[in-house]
């Protein structure tokens, strides 16, 4: 042990961690801490940033800890498997690419905002005891994320990110605390789900096939979020009624076309009266920090009037809202600058400030973005080669002037 912690990075080691994760066989808590500290970047602090690409980064770790805003980036087989009593601390993310991330993880515990991006083929399937704190996330895209998952337990405000076929299919006696909670009997969760309901500040009834595919009478409570990411989200969604911070991000084809009556109620408010959400939308009004992050064929397109309230304002009078869009202001902590073709589509170099986020799950989002940086609160400056955007500019310009 001694000889371990000498080739580490780092001679001394809280130990507290050992008290702070209770599972069976925790002793050799500090001797997989000292395995991740013999890792490339030992343990990270405050905005550091961990680029791996050895084979094995996380697998079975007990005791890790990280702190700040640390980030992982991994590209190797396995990231988190089988991993026991995981424990991180502040916005630290977890970026996956490989082909397993949490299968079978039991009693893992995220704290703060602490995050899980995957795209492979099994994330939760079967995870009993997944217990999540603070603003965790997880973001699925692969086939199955929650199928079968008993005992969930999400705290705070837990959100699920499905970009794949099934997202909660099957899933009985899911539970998540504090302002989110589902609890399922029947054989698939959202799809045909009926009397699903969600405690806390997040509630969801369902009465028709989909889950929010052509949903009416969705109700959505408190600050829960849903991110689909499939073929339809909310199309032709009647009556859908948003409460508090929710959101809805999508990126498909279509993501609130043809909704009427859509009500969102105290900090992000919609009132739409046309036949597209947001698709040519005029006097769409959002209050609070509510967003609606859209980066498919059509976003906010021809959207006049546009008006959001208190944190967030963005104003257009062009051709395209978030699509080649100039002059588009977000006010608070959110702001966006762009002046290429498309909003986020295709986008390089995309730049995050703060908490500001843009969620796609389409076909074009933040593929192949590279150099992505995360600022402050939020922030999204967009910038291809300048001449490109100057050309740009100059269309959009031309375009809004002869549409106008």
């Amino acid at each position: 042990m001694l000889i371990i912690l000498q080739n580490s990075f780092l001679t001394f080691i809280p130990l507290h961690i050992c008290h702070l994760l209770r599972w069976p066989g925790r002793k050799n808590c500090l001797q997989s801490f000292a395995l991740i500290l013999r890792a490339r970047g030992g343990m990270w602090r405050g905005r550091a940033e961990v680029r791996r690409g050895w084979r094995r980064a996380l697998e079975g770790v007990r005791g890790v800890m990280w702190r700040g805003r640390a980030e992982v980036k991994r590209g190797g087989r396995r990231a988190l498997e089988g991993v026991r009593g995981v424990m991180w601390r502040g916005r630290a993310e977890v970026r996956r690419g490989g082909r397993r991330a949490l299968e079978g993880a039991r009693g893992v515990m995220w704290r703060g905002r602490a995050e899980v991006r995957r795209g492979g083929r099994r994330v939760l399937e079967g995870a009993r005891g997944v217990m999540w704190r603070g603003r965790a996330e997880v973001r699925r895209g692969g086939r199955r994320a929650l199928e079968g998952a008993r005992g969930v337990m999400w705290r705070g405000r837990a959100e699920v990110r499905r970009g794949g076929r099934r997202a909660l299919e099957g899933a009985r006696g899911v539970m998540w605390r504090g302002r989110a909670e589902v609890r399922r009997g029947r054989r698939r969760a959202l799809e045909g789900a009926r009397r699903v309901m969600w405690r806390g500040r997040a509630e969801v009834r369902r009465g028709g096939r989909r889950a929010l595919e052509g949903a009416r009478g969705v109700m959505w409570r408190g600050r829960a979020e849903v991110r689909r990411v499939g073929r339809r989200a909310l199309e032709g969604a009647r009556g859908v009624m948003w409460r508090g911070r929710a959101e809805v991000k999508r990126g498909g084809r279509r993501a609130l076309e043809g909704v009427r009556g859509v009500m969102w109620r105290g900090r992000a408010e919609v009132r739409r009266g046309g036949r597209r959400a947001l698709e040519g939308a005029r006097g769409v009004m959002w209050r609070g920090r509510a967003e609606v992050r859209r980066g498919g064929r059509r976003a906010l397109e021809g959207a006049r009037g546009v008006m959001w309230r208190g944190r967030a304002e963005v104003r257009r009078g062009g051709r395209r809202a978030l699509e080649g869009a100039r002059g588009v202001m977000w006010r608070g902590r959110a702001e966006v600058r762009r002046g290429g073709r498309r909003a986020l589509e295709g986008a390089r170099r995309v730049m995050w400030r703060g908490r500001a986020e843009v969620r796609r799950g389409g076909r074009r989002a933040l593929e192949g973005a590279r150099g992505v940086m995360w600022r402050g609160r939020a922030e999204v400056r967009r910038g291809g080669k300048g001449r490109e955007i100057e050309r740009e500019r100059e269309r959009v310009r031309e375009g809004a002037c002869g549409e106008g």
